[in-house]
């Protein structure tokens, strides 16, 4: 009960959303509702994601994630932030949703880093449909 509220579970709330919505997508695309899906289908079901704001109100999170959709080309999201303050009851978000400074950048990095990790261990990048 004590860390209701607190980043860790901020951030845990926030993935364990996207992981079950993800896992509905994934059923609803493979035909499989309420079966377990392989690792595949489970990617597709993340590559579908389309988290509105409309949705992740519906979901109570509402406010608390930036909305996002992800797809093959993008795994990152929205890629924005929130500075959240404690008011002594609760977090308050203080800022708008705040993007980083150079996402080029930033990308050209994630980039350089999963080619060298996909040399290293002898794998080859999927090519996105």
């Amino acid at each position: 009960q004590n860390r209701i509220g607190s980043v860790y579970w901020n951030r845990g709330l926030g993935a364990a959303v996207m992981w079950v919505e993800a896992l509905k997508n994934a059923q609803r695309i493979h035909n499989k509702v309420g079966k377990a899906v392989t690792g595949p289908e489970f990617r597709d079901g993340y590559e579908a994601l389309n988290m509105t704001e409309e949705h992740l109100a519906e979901l109570g999170v509402g406010g608390m994630i930036a909305p996002f959709a992800i797809s093959c080309e993008n795994h990152e999201g929205a890629g924005k932030f929130a500075m959240m303050q404690w008011d002594g009851k609760k977090f308050q978000q203080v800022t708008g949703w705040e993007a980083p400074l150079d996402p080029a950048f930033i990308r050209g990095l994630v980039e350089a880093s999963a080619a060298k990790f996909a040399a290293e261990n002898n794998l080859t990048p999927r090519t996105c449909p």
